[in-house]
């Protein structure tokens, strides 16, 4: 399993809006929700 050095320090994105009960224990690290319509609007298919 990968491990992240100084995790404190790290900022991830949420896969999904309103579900910040799931990953109670990454709050601090969690930022904003991910753009998936810009990730879709940028991906070629």
């Amino acid at each position: 399993m990968p491990r992240f050095k100084s995790v404190h320090s790290k900022k991830l994105h949420r896969p999904d809006t309103g579900i910040a009960a799931v990953y109670e224990n990454l709050q601090s690290i969690l930022t904003k929700p991910i753009k998936w319509d810009l990730i879709r609007k940028q991906y070629e298919i």
